[in-house]
């Protein structure tokens, strides 16, 4: 009994930690209940009282009075590992995780998504910025939406180098809790690399299976510098991040719906839909199946690394809150 008990305080102290560490200023009581609600959990607020005054004695929050509370550099620093520890694993459980626990509304346009974080050197910002821009123009990236974290400033629970930017893009994990959420259910088949020609899909060129890897498809590609992504943006021929999903052919009709309201909220990420158990792209599907293929939200990024510039990226990275995004437009103040 005590184990379960002690189960259940540390499961709330992480809840703690997770939203704390990606709200832009402290929560009190109140808010906080109401972040649990969200996540279908229930406390007392006599119950959430006394963990965060045993976690201000542990020195992972700060006690602001009316403020609210606050991470210490501590409780940050525990919020990585937890997020880290509680993502191990083959991609696909790591993808089916994330979307699982996003709340985004796509009628509120509120709640949180999934982001894929990259650091860039700032000796090399202009340049990765002007390729990031283009891939953005050509519509070669999951919508239009991103997040920068400035040097040392605290981004998504961690401090940004000083010598770096931090940018956000929109992951296409979040395309499966979109789906999720409507009710249609979505297994991530494979992350692939693309090959466009006249800015059309042609077929996978390379495929690696969620369920084979515990590193993003699209990490490995960029690595192994395989992506063209800034030849497609110029119009060419090129190879370009997709990630390849199977949904219900019983949910095809809802998909046009709600593909209609995620590119009016500036999350267009669909290239393409298939027929039920039809190939799409070279890619067979299973009877009853359909195929939709999604823009990988690291594509941006990899033009940029296309020029040879130092960047670290981390797909899938984490929950990210939607009204905290803004349009890519933002980086044109980079280049000069």
């Amino acid at each position: 009994m005590l184990s379960s008990v002690e189960d259940k305080k540390d499961q709330r102290i992480r809840m703690v930690l997770n939203i704390l560490s990606q709200a832009e200023k402290p929560l009190g009581a109140t808010r906080l209940a109401a972040e649990f609600n969200n996540f279908g959990i229930s406390i007392s607020d006599r119950t959430l009282r006394l963990l965060l005054d045993e976690m201000d004695s542990m020195g992972l929050t700060e006690n602001l009075g009316r403020r609210g509370r606050r991470l210490t550099p501590k409780g940050f620093g525990l919020a990585s590992e937890h997020v880290s520890a509680s993502l191990r694993g083959f991609v696909n459980v790591k993808a089916e995780t994330l979307a699982s626990q996003m709340s985004f509304s796509l009628s509120r346009r509120r709640g949180t998504i999934v982001i894929n974080i990259s650091m860039i050197p700032i000796k090399y910002i202009s340049m990765a910025a002007e390729e990031i821009i283009r891939a953005y123009n050509a519509g070669i990236s999951y919508g239009e939406l991103i997040a920068i974290g400035m040097p040392q400033e605290i981004f998504c629970g961690q401090r940004v180098p000083e010598d770096s930017i931090a940018i956000g893009t929109v992951c296409g994990i979040t395309a499966n809790g979109i789906f999720l959420q409507a009710g249609i259910p979505t297994i991530s088949v494979f992350g692939g690399l693309l090959a466009m020609k006249d800015n059309r899909p042609q077929f996978f060129q390379h495929i690696i299976k969620y369920s084979g890897t515990t590193i993003d498809p699209l990490e490995i590609f960029m690595r192994g510098e395989m992506t063209s992504v800034g030849q497609v943006a110029r119009g060419k021929t090129g190879l370009i991040g997709a990630g390849f999903r199977e949904v219900p052919a019983t949910c095809l009709d809802k998909i046009p719906r709600f593909e209609e309201h995620m590119n009016r909220a500036k999350l267009k990420g669909v290239i393409a839909i298939g027929r039920p158990g039809h190939p799409l792209a070279g890619t067979p599907v299973m009877p009853g199946r359909v195929g939709v293929i999604v823009m990988a939200g690291l594509n941006p990024i990899a033009a940029a690394q296309e020029c040879h510039i130092p960047i670290k990226s981390f797909a899938m990275s984490r929950l990210y809150p939607y009204e905290k995004l803004t349009h890519y437009s933002v980086l044109k103040k980079f280049v000069v």
